[in-house]
């Protein structure tokens, strides 16, 4: 209700926005600088909601990146020194930052905790009069600036690596944030050559950990020893860590950038990674590339946040006042008692998910009866980070676009997902078509991505502990994580963490596998569906990404 009733109504279409006094202060006065100040207003409504980027703050959510027009684009790039022309520039997924707004969005904490710079400390250092833009790699969220004669890149996706640096050895700490391109941006091809040393093939025993591991299974028996053997490598050598699975029909890349022309514009990753961009982010320069298109956006997330946040129960937990052990109060007399609730910030991230670390508020409670004696008291802890968290999964695994991508702990869920083909029939529903390996290149067949992921390392979430106690029945069969960290300014953020590919050749085309319905069962079944469905038909719903069923083809 707080959304429709007082959030949502800002949203206002651009034309009919009227500034606050001070709003278009910070920005030039022209068409451009009214643009920037709106996309700011849009953002920070949507902030009321507790969506964000949890783990990267500085990789934005939504947020337009730039307020400039493709001519306005084109102009810049010359003044730059970009060797690419402009159609070459965005074929190739490069993009244009305006400083003045990155500014805005995101205060940098890199250069205060003495750990390097980041990118929003880099944006906030130039001045927009003497640079009219940053050139920048918004699959890597990398701001590519000069250094001389050459370049540099400049990450605004750094947060998590630099958290890892501050736990080291005071000594260790530069010699750990310097590894970032290396080291963070081939994270889990690392784990890979520790983990499963001896399975891989030669070429990825080498140092070049650009490149993730293949292997290649032509049978479901050779797949499921080699899970097996896959698991127990891990578990006699890391613990905490466990293996996490995607399946594809194809393996998808990233542009081809190794004919850029100068070698240095884009060296911290020459390779053409799989493109594991989030659903969100596949057209979001289209869809925020007028300020009625983001606010439209904006507003159909935020509907989908508020239906969630109704359905979901509460982002809290009751906890013992002296030990923290989970607590269950005593009922409250009802004459004369009285409830005393005194609130107090920082407490702690939830027990039973690391993966969501959030110092929310809590409230200590104390209960009296009438003549004042203490009858009980107890610490109700709440995690708005948490809150958001389990709306963005309940949005990912029914049908709203999020930064998060879909993994499974369950190897043969993954494997269903590789040999199944979700073909649109409608704008609600999909059918599951069985695919299989064609021609003679392991590349081209379908794949199972395999991540060695530690909740309390890596941003992944499992599903089932975070919506535990829901009536939420798809996540729940499909054993479902997400993977997180991804923004609007590093979009291929998950593809850091892969740690192998398996390729699945021609002997899977007879394998017996679930119908669709076993992993998307129908409104009859899942109750959390049918409750979307019926939120769905409301007036306000602008329809951008309906709730979707799939059936078998």
């Amino acid at each position: 209700m707080n959304w429709l009733m007082f959030q949502r109504p800002h949203l206002a279409p651009y034309e009919q926005w009227k500034p606050d006094a001070g709003d278009l202060d910070e920005f030039e006065k022209s068409e451009t600088g009214r643009r920037s100040a709106f996309a700011l207003h849009v953002s920070r409504v949507l902030d009321g909601l507790g969506l964000g980027n949890l783990q990267e703050p500085e990789a934005l959510f939504v947020e337009p990146a730039h307020c400039f027009s493709t001519e306005h684009l084109s102009r810049m790039l010359p003044e730059l020194s970009c060797p690419l022309d402009p159609v070459t520039f965005r074929e190739l997924g490069f993009g244009m930052l305006d400083p003045n707004l990155v500014r805005k969005y995101t205060p940098s904490q890199a250069t205060e905790v003495g750990m390097g710079e980041s990118g929003a400390s880099v944006a906030a250092s130039v001045k927009p009069a003497a640079v009219p833009g940053v050139l920048f790699d918004p699959l890597y969220g990398m701001a590519i600036v000069r250094h001389g004669k050459g370049w540099r890149g400049v990450n605004f996706a750094g947060n998590m690596w630099r958290k890892r640096a501050a736990s080291r050895p005071p000594a260790q700490v530069q010699q750990y944030l310097a590894a970032y391109i290396p080291a963070a941006l081939s994270d889990g091809a690392f784990l890979a050559r520790g983990c499963f040393e001896g399975l891989l093939p030669d070429v990825a025993r080498t140092d070049d950990l650009q490149h993730v591991p293949e292997l290649a299974v032509d049978s479901p028996a050779e797949f499921g020893r080699l899970i097996d053997t896959l698991r127990s490598r891990l578990e006699g050598k890391s613990r905490g860590f466990r293996l996490w699975f995607r399946g594809q029909t194809e393996d998808f890349l990233v542009p081809d950038r190794s004919g850029v022309p100068d070698s240095e514009f884009c060296e911290y990753r020459k390779v053409r990674d799989t493109s594991l961009v989030p659903s969100l982010y596949r057209s979001i320069d289209s869809q925020t590339a007028t300020p009625d298109g983001f606010m439209k956006l904006a507003r159909h997330i935020g509907d989908w946040a508020a239906d969630a946040q109704v359905l979901l129960p509460e982002a809290s937990n009751t906890v013992d006042r002296e030990t923290g052990v989970p607590y269950t109060p005593k009922p409250v007399p009802k004459d004369g008692a009285t409830l005393r609730s005194t609130m107090a910030m920082a407490g702690g991230p939830h027990a039973r998910i690391p993966g969501v670390r959030d110092l929310g508020p809590y409230f200590i409670v104390e209960v009296s009866d009438a003549r004042g004696r203490l009858l009980d008291t107890y610490v109700r802890l709440h995690h708005p980070a948490l809150a958001g968290a389990r709306k963005m999964i309940l949005l990912q695994h029914y049908g709203c676009r999020t930064p998060w991508i879909d993994i499974t702990h369950d190897a043969e869920v993954a494997l269903w997902f590789a040999l199944h083909n979700l073909a649109a029939v409608g704008p609600d529903r999909y059918r599951a078509d069985r695919v299989t390996a064609t021609g003679d290149q392991p590349s081209k067949w379908p794949t199972v991505y395999v991540f060695i992921l530690h909740p309390e390392h890596h941003p992944v979430v499992d599903t089932a502990a975070v919506l535990s106690n829901s009536i939420f029945l798809r996540p729940q069969l499909q054993k479902c994580g997400l993977l997180g960290g991804a923004g609007s300014l590093a979009r291929n953020y998950a593809a850091r963490f892969l740690s192998l590919k398996i390729r699945l050749g021609r002997g899977f085309a007879g394998m017996r596998l679930k119908r669709a319905e076993d992993l998307f069962p129908p409104p009859a079944d899942d109750a959390g569906l049918a409750r979307l469905l019926e939120f769905a038909k409301t007036p306000h719903n602008d329809g951008l990404f309906p709730v979707y069923e799939v059936a078998s083809g």
